[in-house]
């Protein structure tokens, strides 16, 4: 099986969204009955991931297995995450 990694587009969008759904899914059984996983479609869903696919700051990658998006992996860069005193 090969897997192909590209960056993600607009384009790449609701399937991102559907895969981030699967995993709301799984965490809401298995961990945190409380999880909204509507959330992902909603309008602060998409502009989460809007947002994410498109500022500078921000890298989402795709995994493509026969011509199929199978996988996300979303990273930022982020100024004093850590408060350290």
């Amino acid at each position: 099986m090969d897997i192909t990694l590209k960056t993600a587009t607009i384009m790449d969008l609701k399937k991102i969204q559907e895969l981030n759904f699967k995993l709301f899914e799984k965490e809401k059984k298995e961990y945190d009955p409380l999880l909204d996983v509507d959330w992902v479609f909603e309008k602060d869903g998409t502009k989460y991931w809007q947002d994410k696919i498109s500022k500078e700051d921000c890298c989402v990658l795709v995994a493509i297995v026969d011509g199929k998006i199978v996988g996300y992996l979303c990273g930022e860069l982020a100024k004093n995450y850590f408060s350290f005193r």
